[in-house]
This record gives C-alpha cells, structure tokens and sequence, in this order.
C-alpha cells in the first residue's frame, strides 16, 4: 500500500552503494496498466527519471492496481536482466543491462515521499555458466599449417 499520492516500489540489484545500481520499477497503473515496468541505471546518485534515457529505457507490462500483491521474479545473469511476473514463465521484460557493475548487492527501493510494503523477499545465487573451451580439433587461422 502506499501514501495517497502514489506508490513506487522497485527491485535493486548490482548496488555498490546508494549511488550506483540497477533498479526495476513497478508502477501500480490499475488492470488496464501497459509499460509501467521500467530498467533505469543509477549512475553517481543520478536516476534518470525525466530524461530521454527514462523516456526511451525499456519498459514490460504487468497490469496491477495499488493495494493489490505483485509476486516479482528478476533474474540476472551476466548483462543480461528479466523480469517475470506472478506465475508467467516468459519474461515481461528483458534487457541488456547498460552500467558497467559487475556484480553487487540486492534490496528494495521505494520511491521518495512514498510507501510500499515487500514480502516473502527471497534471494537465490546461480553459479554463471562458463563459457566453453574451443573443441581441439579447430583448425588454426591461416590454412592450418605453421611457417617457420
């Protein structure tokens, strides 16, 4: 729930420090709610809210009304983020994540002046797929054959 002048709820992920972090924001928009799921990078403190980065950032779909329970699953994997909404196994949102952290804290975020309430917060650490060897048979850049 929040205060009468709005609810902004959100995820926080790869945080540093309260100045630099990966933030998906919920926006309680009602049934008929589109794009009210955003990405933003905070970068040195600075949000872009009202800029043409939050304008153009990219933006899902999970229509919910304030007051109502929004299971959130966000899942990171390398530069890569999705977001998944109650039971729904495809992503509402993915995307390549834009700021350089590598690797970081996690909590909530709760836009200014407003409240909202979080719960059954639950954290699981995945060990990154490695990237494979080259097979030993690959045949070498040039024909193959060395020149001595």
């Amino acid at each position: 729930a929040g205060e009468d002048g709005g609810i902004w709820p959100g995820i926080i992920f790869r945080a540093q420090d309260t100045e630099n972090y990966d933030l998906v924001w919920l926006m309680p928009l009602g049934a008929d709610a589109t794009d009210n799921v955003v990405y933003l990078p905070a970068a040195h403190g600075t949000v872009p809210w009202w800029t043409d980065a939050y304008v153009n950032s990219p933006r899902g779909s999970a229509p919910y009304s304030r007051g109502e329970w929004l299971p959130v699953s966000v899942r990171v994997q390398g530069l890569e983020a999705s977001v998944r909404v109650r039971d729904l196994s495809d992503p509402i949102l993915s995307v390549r994540l834009t700021y350089y952290l590598d690797g970081g804290c996690i909590g909530v975020y709760c836009g200014t002046q407003t409240s909202a309430k979080f719960r059954r917060f639950r954290i699981r650490h995945f060990e990154p797929t490695p990237i494979p060897d080259p097979p030993e048979t690959a045949v070498p850049r040039g024909g193959g054959r060395a020149s001595a």
